[in-house]
């Protein structure tokens, strides 16, 4: 993280603070005692953080210059892979928070404070804590470290050295490493178990599969029994169809039968009425 301007508008000592075109590399700051140079690294804790060692367990209006009623902070840094990032804050007597980070593009990537906040510790990836003992760390902190004790001193080296980190994601890593044994020896069981299952399962499956060839047979014979039942049908209606025809023929035969017969009753009785009338 490299911090490239550093705006400042009534915070500590500063009524207003304009850092821009920071340069790379080592930058000293001179000037008297109670000038505000120790508040120049507090302005850049809180910009980024919301938070200075000043203000960690005070309220952060402590944070405001005394002859004002608000505090404005604006800070670019460029992350390395990432480009150039912005993070603005605004802090007010009457307990007024606001926060947003603006991307690369100018485009707001979180708004809020506990959105910014934890946008910056995943853009940073460090939190206050690590940033107060590693990047910034204030006048007199690095005699308290002494002071504390050995286990103290340790901590801290380790937190500024990101050794603390690597070794809760080490931890991390081993608590997911020993679950992913415990389910793999679990899942191993359960394959033996499967497996077993399946070779006893394996003479009920070749009589499924017999059995299977044996109901597909019968539903082919069912098919053509089916398809021959329809052929019978047919047939049968065809031939009642046939014996209806002839009945029907049958009775138009006798009906000119008997025209025939009654034409030829007509003829004989006209001849006899004629031989009579002669």
């Amino acid at each position: 993280m490299i911090v490239k301007s550093l705006h400042v508008e009534g915070f500590m000592r500063h009524e207003r603070l304009d850092l821009d075109d920071l340069p790379r590399g080592v930058i000293a700051v001179l000037g008297d005692n109670e000038s505000g140079k120790s508040t120049v690294g507090e302005a850049i804790a809180f910009a980024l953080f919301g938070r200075a060692v000043r203000t960690e367990a005070t309220d952060p209006t402590q944070a405001i210059h005394w002859d004002l009623d608000a505090c404005r902070t604006a800070i670019e840094v460029e992350v390395a892979g990432r480009g150039v990032h912005r993070v603005e804050r605004l802090v007010a007597r009457t307990g007024e928070l606001e926060a947003r980070l603006l991307g690369p593009d100018g485009a707001p990537l979180a708004s809020g404070v506990r959105p910014v906040a934890e946008a910056v510790r995943a853009l940073l990836g460090l939190d206050f804590s690590t940033f107060r003992y590693s990047f910034y760390v204030a006048q007199h902190e690095l005699d308290l470290i002494q002071r504390d004790g050995r286990d103290n001193a340790r901590r801290i080296v380790h937190d500024m050295l990101g050794v603390t980190t690597v070794e809760r994601a080490r931890a991390l890593v081993d608590r997911e490493r020993e679950g992913r044994v415990e389910r793999a020896g679990s899942l191993e069981r359960d394959l033996v178990v499967t497996s077993a299952l399946l070779t006893e399962a394996l003479p009920v499956q070749d009589e499924l599969a017999a059995h299977g060839q044996r109901l597909e047979a019968a539903l082919a014979r069912q098919a053509q029994a089916a398809l021959e039942d329809g052929r019978a049908r047919l047939a049968h209606e065809l031939a009642e169809r046939a014996v209806a025809a002839c009945r029907e023929r049958r009775q138009a035969l006798g009906r000119f039968e008997a025209a025939l017969v009654t034409s030829a009753q007509r003829a004989t009785l006209g001849q006899g009425a004629r031989r009579l009338v002669a």
